[in-house]
């Protein structure tokens, strides 16, 4: 009583006394503020995450960066790394110190001075925590910049056991990464001069589907932009090797206090060997599909050529034609006949429907509509040429938009089909 210690339990006799006097005392360190504060720094050792910095291009900028991350690091940190997207060098080449460790993209692999390496043109490493030591977590980071070979990141993602990256990071946006983004995100990043239904290239988009990253950051753009996350498979995951993954894009590093051209980014990542399954399992209410799941890239493989004789009287003439034994490609038809009319800069997501509305605001009637899905153009065919010629002037001149974008009309390819051309050696 009055805070006295438990009896003594070698005076205790019977084991259920024995077990009660036990838990007693195990009670009465529960109420000691040592017991408490140990226990409170084991817990956070524990679920300690790795907390990184990302900013967008810096361009030579390295004073005014350096400055804002290490009152950053004062206030909130101390943040175990800083990464950097996008262009660093400006022609200044001279590069000081950095307050904490930096990694760039722009530049060959190595050190470029105290605190601050080049990770290289396309890889995969692991940064560790700040503090280091046999506890210290590691953070998987993939990286691709704008040139070079994607060989060493495939490797990389090839290795058994691959469960994803935490960080993707890459100087250009992924192309199909508007794939299923609401119009008012689409028209607020046209304020900032971002046209997202043109950004973007297939290399990003295919290191991102091939590395299954939980962030992905990139700069390039000056605009400043979260998108909603989605699962990298179509359904919700049941192991680690599918999460959620979230895209950010930076502004160019400290140039303007707009939010929409934010330039630093501060994430908590606990790296996935060491995240709880559920905590990777776990999906936002505003989570969708890939948005890289519904178009294939448009850099197609190089099909072999060879070249063989043409059975006929120039005996010195020769023409292309598949190893494999396929058909030669036809010519497209000659523009001056064509009755179909080309339409770009659709969203990906625009069907049959829709793109027949945009033709009949310019009171254009086509006999046909046709949305190539997941691409973000069409077709629009026509019953004459005197018709599409008439729908071809009235719809330039007419600011016709979709979902905010301006829309893009020129010739195409005749759905009707061409007659056969005629070769020499044909049967």
């Amino acid at each position: 009583q009055g805070g006295a210690a438990p009896l003594c339990i070698a005076r205790i006799n019977r084991p259920d006394l024995q077990r009660c006097a036990y838990k007693a005392r195990f009670l009465h360190k529960l109420r000691t503020p040592a017991f408490h504060r140990k226990h409170k720094r084991e817990h956070t050792a524990r679920c300690r995450m790795v907390k990184i910095l990302v900013c967008g291009d810096v361009e030579g900028r390295y004073a005014e960066t350096f400055k804002r991350v290490a009152k950053l690091d004062k206030k909130a940190g101390p943040f175990d790394a800083l990464f950097c997207v996008g262009a660093f060098y400006g022609a200044d080449k001279t590069v000081p110190a950095a307050p904490i460790p930096t990694y760039i993209l722009d530049g060959e692999a190595g050190e470029v001075a105290e605190n601050v390496t080049a990770l290289g043109s396309c890889g995969a490493t692991t940064i560790e925590e700040r503090k280091g030591g046999a506890g210290a977590k590691h953070l998987s980071v993939a990286f691709v910049a704008d040139e070079g070979s994607v060989k060493p990141l495939e490797d990389a993602c090839a290795t058994a056991g691959f469960m994803g990256v935490d960080v993707l990071l890459s100087c250009e946006w992924p192309r199909g990464v508007d794939v299923g983004v609401p119009d008012a995100e689409v028209e607020k990043l046209a304020e900032c001069g971002v046209r997202i239904n043109a950004a973007g290239t297939d290399r990003i988009a295919e290191c991102a589907k091939m590395t299954r990253p939980r962030y992905h950051f990139a700069g390039t753009r000056n605009a400043f932009w979260v998108r909603a996350p989605y699962r990298h498979a179509p359904k919700p995951p049941s192991t680690r090797k599918t999460h959620v993954c979230r895209f950010v894009a930076l502004g160019k590093a400290a140039l303007s206090k707009d939010p929409q051209r934010k330039w630093i980014h501060a994430v908590d990542i606990d790296p996935v060997p060491y995240a709880p399954l559920q905590a990777l399992q776990d999906e936002p209410v505003n989570c969708g599909d890939s948005p890289y799941l519904c178009f294939q890239s448009s850099e197609r493989p190089v099909e072999k050529l060879a070249k063989r004789p043409v059975e006929d009287t120039d005996r010195g003439a020769f023409r292309w034609a598949s190893v494999g034994g396929a058909q030669p490609k036809r010519r497209k038809v000659d523009e001056d006949s064509s009755t179909t009319l080309f339409v770009g800069g659709l969203p990906r997501n625009c069907d049959d429907s829709q793109l027949e509305d945009v033709a009949r605001k310019a009171d254009a009637k086509p006999s046909a509509c046709r949305c190539v899905a997941g691409k973000g153009y069409g077709f629009l065919d026509f019953a004459s040429r005197q018709d599409a010629e008439a729908a071809l002037t009235a719809l330039q001149n007419a600011d016709v938009k979709l979902g905010g974008r301006s829309l893009t009309f020129d010739w195409g390819t005749s759905s009707a089909k061409p007659k056969q051309q005629h070769y020499p050696d044909d049967a």
